[in-house]
């Protein structure tokens, strides 16, 4: 659990900078707070409106093959708007498609995420304290994901300020790249 824990930390600190770094850019593009609405509600619509289909989906591929084709997928997708944003061909559309594209590996990775959790503790043979290692184990993946919510947009803030919104981009790509390494 402490490699997949680590892994978790690292995306989820990526995923936050380029969440920061694309509603930044989408309103430095536009001057649109309707753009930077549409491009949130295109990451973060998907698993409201596909999530149960998802679930199915995953259960059938499998878990852990579900986790690396969806962290090989959002690897690829976050280093293309890295690459288009350093070559200067970044544009309002590129960033929504990528944001809609990370919202549909996100909503496929998370049903193999919950149950990849619980499976890494099968091997305990002490049922009570197999229930408790993965309550445990449960709540620091969501400590996972609050720490990188937390503490990903100041950084982004700083990154993007002083280096670029590419940076913000690559350093999530290598995130997940991480994240895949790990599973």
């Amino acid at each position: 659990f402490r490699w997949y824990f680590i892994g978790s930390v690292t995306s989820n600190f990526g995923t936050w900078l380029q969440n920061t770094a694309q509603v930044v850019l989408a309103y430095q593009l536009t001057h649109s707070i309707f753009a930077v609405g549409l491009v949130t509600c295109a990451q973060f619509s998907s698993p409201l409106l596909l999530g149960p289909w998802a679930a199915v989906l995953t259960h059938r591929i499998g878990n852990w093959r579900a986790l690396i084709v969806t962290q090989i997928a959002s690897t690829a997708i976050a280093a293309t708007l890295a690459a288009l944003k350093f070559s200067g061909a970044l544009t309002i559309g590129w960033l929504f498609a990528g944001a809609l594209a990370i919202g549909l590996a996100f909503t496929f990775a998370l049903p193999a995420m919950s149950v990849m959790v619980a499976g890494l503790f099968a091997d305990n043979k002490d049922e009570p304290g197999r229930a408790r290692a993965v309550k445990r184990a449960m709540a620091m993946d969501s400590v996972s994901y609050n720490l990188g919510r937390a503490l990903a947009p100041a950084i982004s803030i700083l990154i993007f300020t002083t280096v670029g919104f590419g940076l913000a981009f690559a350093l999530n790509a290598g995130s997940f790249f991480l994240f895949t390494l790990v599973l």
